[in-house]
């Protein structure tokens, strides 16, 4: 499977961002399975344990949907087979107010696989940065 151009790659990953804010979860799982039909791997934030698989981006989704941070993104730079976005993430958690500025890399492989490393600082009392420190899926 060639890897998707240029143009293609910062649509899916805008597609992506959309599909989240929307709170459309089965769109979102549905999109990456539609361009990646190859392994996804995450790495959410860089540091943690890889996680790989169709199920674990459904346990994603469902460990933040209470706490959900809504992305708004800044700058989509797109290089051969990669694509980064400079984002910031925003939201209430427990009744507080959060700003999480995020760099999300996106390599997509030629095997149609698509390894999402995400750049960003699990701030205190965040219940996913707990969950995502300790969970390993490959």
């Amino acid at each position: 499977m060639p890897v998707p151009p240029a143009d293609e790659i910062r649509r899916i990953i805008e597609r992506s961002y959309e599909l989240w804010n929307a709170d459309d979860k089965d769109g979102w799982i549905a999109h990456w399975k539609s361009v990646t039909p190859g392994e996804h791997t995450l790495e959410d934030p860089i540091g943690t344990p890889p996680k790989r698989g169709w199920d674990i981006l459904g346990e994603v989704w469902d460990r933040t949907a209470k706490d959900r941070l809504y992305i708004k993104v800044k700058q989509i730079i797109v290089c051969a087979n990669e694509g980064v976005a400079v984002c910031d993430n925003e939201g209430t958690v427990k009744g507080r107010h959060v700003l999480v500025e995020s760099v999300d890399l996106y390599r997509f492989g030629e095997d149609g696989s698509t390894h999402t490393r995400s750049f960003w600082q699990i701030p205190e009392g965040l219940p996913y940065g707990k969950w995502s420190r300790e969970t390993r899926a490959d």
